[in-house]
């Protein structure tokens, strides 16, 4: 990029030009701020769109939980095609939880409500990848080992 200094100039319809620079810098230069926007933006829609599918999943989890130990649907769960969905599940969480640990920001003397604000939804998102990830050990556990005593008891159908 050279050491020539970059000087904006606002062209008639307001768009800021690099001048004295070569394409690619005119092309980085101009677009630096609206890419930087748009990037943010689409960071926070992926966040939030993957916030929702968190609750959505914990919400299936704690369902299939109730089912797992309360009825006789734990036969499958606990089959093949069970076990690969819970524990998919469970890696998604595990993902999660992982990439979102060291993104709480650290506590400061003096924190903005802002600071104060996203220390919270930090923290709420890594309690709630946290539950999901627990809530889908316990349903595979719950169904594994209710198969495991159905079939010492002996009254598992065979199919």
């Amino acid at each position: 990029f050279g050491s020539s200094p970059v000087v904006f100039q606002t062209s008639t319809t307001g768009a800021s030009e690099c001048k004295g620079c070569t394409n690619l810098r005119r092309l980085v230069c101009a677009s630096f701020p609206l890419r930087v926007f748009e990037i943010s933006t689409q960071f926070k829609v992926m966040q939030l769109s993957l916030n929702l599918v968190d609750y959505v999943l914990v919400g299936v989890g704690l369902l299939a939980l109730g089912l797992t130990v309360f009825s006789p649907l734990y036969r499958y769960v606990d089959q093949i095609q069970g076990r690969g969905g819970v524990l998919a599940m469970v890696a998604y969480f595990y993902i999660r939880w992982q990439l979102d640990l060291p993104q709480i920001p650290a506590k400061s003397d003096n924190p903005s409500w802002e600071e104060k604000a996203g220390f919270y939804r930090a923290t709420r998102d890594v309690w709630l990848e946290f539950a999901g990830l627990m809530i889908c050990l316990f349903v595979f556990y719950a169904a594994r080992m209710r198969g495991k005593v159905a079939e010492l008891e002996g009254t598992t159908k065979a199919e």
